[in-house]
């Protein structure tokens, strides 16, 4: 997850140069960004996005749309956090054992009090939202889950509802048997 070629020293020095410069990163997966991203101002993840890549990053800059995406996954600090790294197999030789079991994600996190740089679903706006009149209800066998979501500030953005749903007894799992 380090950025290769001396790039953590580059943005260090820009940042530097000048503290509003705005971190563009363009890849596939996180990085490791301890080195400088409590100096950053604004940080924006621009995936892989194709041939329109970037009109879309240039309308984004410039305030012409709203940035309403959200992460697909968690960031974490450091490579060594990821549950697949500190307790599973990767990398490894021609195949690759996945040891941590139920223990990916927020629960591996949770657990082992594992704090990310972002978790999954973190995502900034130039708007602001209001959620109302959220329902919980259960029909035909299933759970239904709603609420009205209105956009309360002067640009106009889409907003990502997100769920999260835990046991109500939730308990630690011992992460090895005997």
């Amino acid at each position: 997850m380090k950025l290769p070629y001396e790039q953590d020293v580059l943005i260090k020095e820009l940042l530097l140069a000048n503290p509003e410069t705005v971190i563009v990163m363009m890849g596939g997966s996180p990085v490791e960004m301890g080195t400088w991203i409590n100096d950053a101002s604004a940080v924006v993840w621009n995936w892989y996005a194709g041939m329109e890549g970037g009109r879309a990053l240039a309308e984004v800059l410039f305030g012409r749309i709203n940035p309403s995406g959200k992460l697909p996954e968690t960031f974490y600090k450091k490579h060594t956090d990821c549950s697949a790294h500190a307790i599973g197999e990767f990398p490894g030789g021609k195949s690759v054992h996945y040891k941590e079991g139920v223990f990916v994600g927020y629960r591996y996190n949770d657990t082992f009090e594992i704090e990310p740089q972002f978790c999954f679903g973190h995502g900034l706006s130039y708007t602001t939202f209001a959620y109302s009149d959220a329902k919980v209800q259960q029909k035909d066998g299933k759970i239904e889950i709603s609420c009205k979501v209105k956009n309360t500030g002067t640009v106009f953005g889409k907003e990502t509802v997100q769920v999260y749903l835990a046991p109500k007894d939730r308990r630690k799992i011992s992460l090895f048997r005997n």
